[in-house]
Order: C-alpha cells, then sequence, then structure tokens
C-alpha cells in the first residue's frame, strides 16, 4: 500500500513541476472557436490544430462570413485554409512563416489570440 502510495505523490509532484512552456506545449492541440458581428457583417471563425511533430504543427482555419446591407443578411460564404506553424519554444507561441501571423496562447484562461482576436478552447 506505501508503494502505491509514493508511486502516486511521485506522479503528481512530476506533473505539478512541468515548465511553463511545456504546459503551453501540452494545452495548444484542440479545435478553438470565435465569432463577431457588427452593423454590416458577421463572422464564425473555427481553428483546428493538431501536432505534426516536435515543433511543427498544422492549423486548419475554416471562416463563415456574412454580409449584411441595409439590414438584411446576404448569402453565407464559406472559406478554409490549411497553415504549417512553427512552435517557438522561448515566445511560447506558434508563427505561420509565410504570413507572419503569431498564435499565442493563455492555458490558464483556455484562450488563444491572433492579433486582437480571441478564439475560446471547445476541446
Amino acid at each position: 500500500m506505501k508503494n502505491y502510495l509514493i508511486i502516486i505523490v511521485v506522479v503528481i509532484g512530476f506533473y505539478s513541476c512541468q515548465t511553463p512552456a511545456a504546459k503551453t506545449k501540452s494545452f495548444i492541440p484542440g479545435t478553438y472557436v470565435s465569432s463577431a458581428s457588427g452593423e454590416f457583417s458577421s463572422a464564425q471563425d473555427t481553428l483546428v490544430i493538431n501536432r505534426l511533430d516536435q515543433s511543427h504543427y498544422q492549423l486548419l482555419r475554416r471562416t463563415g462570413y456574412q454580409a449584411i446591407r441595409k439590414g438584411k443578411k446576404l448569402p453565407k460564404r464559406h472559406q478554409s485554409r490549411e497553415l504549417e506553424t512553427v512552435w517557438d519554444p522561448l515566445k511560447q507561441d506558434l508563427t505561420e512563416e509565410k504570413s507572419g501571423l503569431v498564435f499565442r496562447f493563455d492555458a490558464e484562461k483556455g484562450r488563444l489570440y491572433v492579433g486582437k482576436a480571441s478564439y475560446r478552447k471547445i476541446n
């Protein structure tokens, strides 16, 4: 019985001693959503991030956009983009090298930030 208790304490200690970079890196894979609306449009954005290897992540960005003209909603448009991003362990973010987009994470709040846009992690 003592052996099991010791093993549990060691495992809990190991996970509580993770570096901030390791915690952020383990938080990254998943699905993130954001929506915005205004007088002239509404948009929904979904980001799905998958780990490819130690420092590369695939990001699938799906956007739905609907313009509003004279109070009427126009047909919805959809766009998909696939991006490859690189993990920076010092800055603890992902960068898409072609466009220069930077994806920052806040694991404590369950959020992803791209510029001023904020995404909520749903899984």
